[in-house]
């Protein structure tokens, strides 16, 4: 049972990193491409 608990953690944490990655690329790739459409 212990060991079950340790991988729901290991995986929620996995996830959570997962998330704040493509959170942090997508936020850079909206600004880049903004600030190529967007009329200097």
């Amino acid at each position: 049972m212990k060991t079950k608990n340790v991988v729901l953690s290991a995986l929620f944490i996995a996830l959570s990193a997962i998330g704040a990655n493509i959170k942090i690329m997508g936020t850079i790739a909206f600004d880049s491409i903004s600030s190529l459409t967007v009329p200097q």
